[in-house]
């Protein structure tokens, strides 16, 4: 065995006669095992073989009544499976049931009771909301076993979600970035949404060279060109796991009443968050601090200051709003996209509902594109048909107008310019070189 406990020595294998032993151990001398191990694969291994291997034998057992031996290679085999990625979402869920059942029996092995083993599952599923399923499997499996919360039991405590999802969640952002070449074309259909069971998927549009590249977007049959700066990003929307079918394209300027702007913009250094304001005169661009990698921001505004909305891995936080924020490590669910217009808001969530304060309620459901207008509001695309609520009321307009205002942003920039963004107190503008103005 190479996995230890983080307060203790190497973690001891289990027998089918001793599946109560765990409980016991780690509630008595209190030890404390590191959820990072859960997601090393090499880790897993021992774990799984010290621990969750015995399980499987006892229910084996169970249900064919020769306690000489172990379950077959195969049932081995065939049960690993569902701790690693590919697994299905019903034999899980099957598996799952039979595991708690098992470990919950009154006479043996009694580890914990039906109740405590549900508000273990329900902590569980609550607090990974979006992690893959075998990360969720092995959680679940080891916190059964030990009859433990996961805050107990891990030795990072509360923060135990951040340690454990952060390299699948990094793996998840890096597989939706889209490298930007010389003349790359998406089809974009804002009305498509995702298919059966599936959900909105973010992705980001990088041109990781040194030089402004041109990309199309085509829509309609016509392609429209929108021009990446060096080392450029744009956030994007698809409705399908491969990235291929765009649902909407979100520029990197944003703003609310006043003549301050949000940028997200890229440079040799790495991907920016910029504060720009104008002051008699003169034009300032600060880059805002943030504790991490971004997925994506929006400005905000409260009490008349002006500051962003920040989304990254594991919660959604205002700079000058306290009261928003929202974190993964306390189950909350995170939009994929969040956006504003001169006081109009939104978030964006992975199946298709909007948070926001538009006119017509506070949720919609069935949103597939939200476009931000300059200053003036947003515009949305649900169930089909889009809207307008830029005068602050909900009117139906064409698909076509729809994506106009999407676009406007990229096809009116001049020569030189990669991105314009319009209001009554300023204009801002990434030119061709990356540069602010």
């Amino acid at each position: 065995m190479s996995v230890c406990y983080q307060n203790g020595p190497e973690i001891e294998r289990i027998t089918m006669r001793g599946l109560n032993f765990l409980n016991m151990l780690v509630g008595r001398n209190r030890y404390r095992l590191s959820a990072q191990l859960l997601a090393d694969r090499a880790s897993w291994a021992d774990i799984y073989t010290a621990w969750v291997m015995a399980c499987v034998d006892y229910m084996w057992f169970m249900g064919h009544g020769d306690p000489g031996i172990g379950a077959p290679k195969e049932e081995q085999v065939r049960v690993a499976r569902l701790f690693q990625e590919g697994a299905q979402e019903k034999e899980c869920d099957a598996f799952l049931e039979g595991y708690k059942k098992m470990l919950t029996k009154p006479h043996y092995p009694n580890v914990g009771s039906a109740d405590s083993a549900e508000t273990i599952c329900s902590d569980i599923q609550k607090k990974m909301a979006g992690a893959p399923l075998w990360l969720r499997m092995r959680v679940s499996a080891v916190c059964l076993l030990t009859n433990s919360l996961p805050e107990t039991f891990f030795a990072e405590g509360a923060g135990w979600t951040a340690v454990l999802l952060a390299p699948a969640l990094a793996a998840k952002y890096a597989a939706g970035i889209i490298e930007v070449t010389e003349g790359l074309t998406l089809e974009l259909e804002p009305c498509a949404g995702p298919g059966p069971g599936t959900g909105l998927v973010p992705g980001t549009l990088m041109n990781r060279s040194g030089e402004m590249r041109c990309m199309h977007i085509r829509y309609d049959g016509v392609d429209h060109p929108v021009r990446l700066p060096p080392h450029g990003f744009l956030r994007a929307l698809f409705s399908d796991s491969g990235c291929s079918r765009l649902v909407s394209l979100k520029g990197g300027i944003s703003c609310c009443d006043g003549g301050s702007a949000i940028l997200q913009k890229g440079d040799a250094g790495g991907d920016g968050l910029f504060y720009a304001y104008r002051t008699g005169g003169a034009f300032r661009l600060v880059r805002m601090p943030l504790p991490g990698p971004f997925w994506d921001a929006a400005a905000d505004e409260n009490n008349g200051v002006t500051g962003a909305v920040v989304l990254t891995a594991n919660e959604l936080y205002s700079t000058v709003d306290p009261g928003q924020k929202l974190l993964r490590s306390d189950g909350a669910a995170l939009p994929v996209r969040c956006y504003r217009s001169g006081s109009q808001w939104a978030r964006l969530y992975e199946d298709g509902s909007l948070v926001s304060n538009l006119p017509g309620g506070e949720t919609m459901e069935g949103v597939t594109a939200v476009a931000e207008e300059a200053g003036r509001g947003l515009l949305v695309c649900r169930k089909g048909r889009c809207f307008d609520y830029r005068s602050n009321v909900e009117k139906e307009m064409t698909e076509g107008g729809f994506v106009q205002a999407m676009l406007g942003r990229f096809l009116q920039a001049g020569q030189g310019e990669c991105e314009v963004l319009a209001t009554q107190f300023a204009r801002w503008t990434i030119l061709d070189s990356g540069e602010v103005r």
